[in-house]
């Protein structure tokens, strides 16, 4: 981890240039202060943050309690609200502090002509707080160098970089269990782990500057000694650096959003295996300096607890072996994706496919959101014939080489793996709330079909529903796909009062059918020159219009429809999103802003649920 004096020089270095390894091995080196300097030399060398055999102590152990207090801040309220009393969250109080609670989750910021879209104002004053935290622990203490002279030598290890090699690797324990899809801290903040993900990168990104911070002093004091090169060539501390932090800087840089997103696939395959050299080398580097072995273990314990938790619980649900998977075109360049299982899911889950085939990539999952339901308990069908349904709007690459498949073979059957069910709308169904409004755009259609479903469901046995349906795209012929669709849902459960608004953004056709609820008092109904013209009463019965289904061309104004949601309103307001992020950014600012209404004179309570498009 780092070098100190002679007697720490001994420890590394050896003719092999793996001293890392002597005999016999023990897990944790000496804490027995080396000083042969003055008292008053002794005494500076040996003060508290300075004290390099105590550095764990001082700085590792410190990161460690500022991650877990943040943990514990989050599962403090998510116990509270498992346990409170349904009476006592409806207190004016307890409503406007979950209020202000989800102004901050939802709240972000953008800068439009870089298409740069920030997190949530919550998890920027997170990453700020993180940031203070380890400047403070890094630059707060002086010096950052040894004064050493040719008479008095403190070590070869400079104060800055003692400290921050071991803020560094006190993160290496979170940063694999947020990459894990079962972990720990989502179980105890009921947060889904693909939400947790930013802190995945974010810790990442704070280990790496750390890293950054503890090499390069080594390399100035060396340069400075000017014997880097004899170091170089026989000491294991600096060959397993430069590598680890190598490997570090593939996984660091190639997780960036934009670069990520345009090589997707090779950051997939090399994730793992540079997350694995990373490791290794990384184990090399710091031996078993202090307890830094300590960390190592914890690190790998926890991700290979996590990885076991995952995997029986895959096994649980579908079975060790592969299943056999249906992939069929549809009109309207639609592949649908059916497979069968013994499982069940909650709307909005997604779940990792990875198709056992040589025509596409067979070593890499990927997430498909579930665009059907399990069937009904107590439905006559046994639970066994539950059918997993994705409809996906192939975009070349992986999706492109699967509809490529059904093209080629109308009753194409590849076996595949399933990983999940994870995430989605396990315990806050719209179905719960007096007004819902659901909003996606593009292949959002997939996530917006089992939510709507699920609240149908809930509210079979009222005579009128309270929710709009607002979906857009760029292509007519995905509009007219999911206006039969949402049709085909609407009248199979009876259901009345729905709206439903289409929103074609890349113009052309009007050949949508125009579906008004009779005696609609809808204002947006008479603007005239943006909608269909075509009207036909769809209902139960020849006489009765039970849904209202408009098609507008243009980009819906997601302000202006939460907006008008909450006017006026007094109950409780559920809304989910799935779609573009530019659409995201617009209704999480909305529903920000909602927040402000809660209180007596305004809605008991308005949440979100929303998911992204991208990994």
């Amino acid at each position: 981890m780092s070098m100190r004096g002679s007697g720490e020089d001994a420890y590394w270095v050896d003719a092999t240039g793996a001293g890392w390894l002597t005999l016999p091995i023990t897990l944790h080196s000496s804490r027995m202060p080396m000083c042969d300097l003055t008292p008053q030399q002794c005494a500076f060398e040996l003060q508290h943050w300075l004290n390099w055999y105590e550095a764990d102590h001082q700085y590792a152990l410190p990161t460690v309690a500022f991650i877990l207090a943040i943990v514990l801040f989050f599962a403090i309220g998510a116990l509270g609200d498992l346990v409170l009393p349904r009476a006592v969250q409806r207190w004016t109080v307890i409503r406007r502090m979950r209020a202000s609670a989800r102004f901050l989750a939802y709240k972000s910021f953008r800068i439009p002509f870089l298409r740069w879209y920030s997190s949530s104002l919550g998890i920027i004053l997170i990453g700020a707080l993180g940031f203070v935290f380890f400047m403070a622990m890094t630059l707060g203490r002086h010096p950052y160098y040894w004064p050493n002279t040719e008479e008095t030598n403190y070590g070869s290890s400079p104060p800055i970089a003692t400290r921050s090699g071991w803020m560094s690797l006190a993160c290496l324990p979170f940063i694999l269990v947020l990459a894990a899809k079962e972990n720990p801290i989502s179980v105890l903040t009921r947060i889904a782990y693909e939400k947790l993900n930013v802190f995945h990168r974010w810790l990442s990104w704070a280990m790496y500057a750390l890293a950054l911070v503890h090499t390069f002093p080594f390399i100035v004091y060396h340069r400075k000694e000017g014997d880097m090169g004899m170091q170089w060539g026989m000491s294991a501390y600096y060959w397993t650096g430069v590598i680890a932090i190598l490997a570090q800087s593939w996984l660091t840089f190639f997780s960036f959003g934009p670069i990520r997103n345009r090589f997707y696939e090779v950051f997939k395959a090399t994730h793992l295996l540079a997350a694995a050299m990373f490791f290794a080398f990384l184990f090399i580097h710091v031996g078993f300096t202090l307890s830094s072995v300590d960390y190592m273990i914890a690190a790998a314990v926890l991700y290979f607890v996590c990885w076991v938790a995952a995997s029986l619980r895959t096994a649980f649900e579908h079975g060790p072996r592969p299943v056999s998977a249906r992939l069929e075109m549809l009109p309207h360049d639609v592949l649908k994706i059916s497979i069968p299982t013994k499982s069940s899911w909650k709307p909005g889950q997604h779940i990792f496919l990875r198709f056992l085939s040589w025509n596409v990539h067979s070593l890499t999952a990927h997430p498909f959101t579930i665009s059907s339901l399990p069937r009904r308990e107590g439905s006559s069908t046994p639970r066994n014939k539950n059918e997993m349904i994705f409809y996906v709007h192939p975009r070349g690459g992986y999706t492109g080489r699967l509809a490529a498949l059904a093209r080629q073979n109308p009753d194409c059957r590849v076996n595949v793996s399933l990983d999940g069910p994870y995430g989605g709308m396990k315990d806050r169904s719209l179905g719960l709330f007096d007004k819902a409004v659901i909003i996606s755009g593009g292949a959002g259609a997939g996530f917006m079909l089992p939510v709507l479903e699920d609240l149908l469901r809930m509210k079979a046995a009222k005579e009128e529903i309270d929710v709009k349906i607002v979906f857009c795209t760029r292509n007519d012929e995905h509009a007219t796909w999911f206006c039969e669709q949402i049709a085909a849902l609407l009248e199979r459960y009876r259901a009345t009062g729905a709206k439903v608004e289409v929103h074609v953004t890349g113009g052309a056709g009007m050949n949508v059918v125009n579906r008004k609820l009779e005696g609609s008092n809808n204002d947006e109904a008479d603007t005239g020159k943006e909608m269909i013209e075509e009207e036909r009463k769809v209902g139960s019965d020849s006489e009765s219009e039970d849904f209202a289904m408009l098609k507008r061309t243009g980009r819906p104004n997601a302000k202006a429809i939460v907006a008008q949601a909450v006017e006026g309103f007094g109950g409780t307001l559920g809304i989910a999103a799935c779609g573009p992020e530019d659409l995201l950014f617009e209704v999480r600012n909305a529903v920000a802003d909602a927040q402000k209404n809660i209180g007596p004179h305004g809605p008991d309570d308005v949440y979100l649920y929303s998911e992204q498009f991208g990994w």
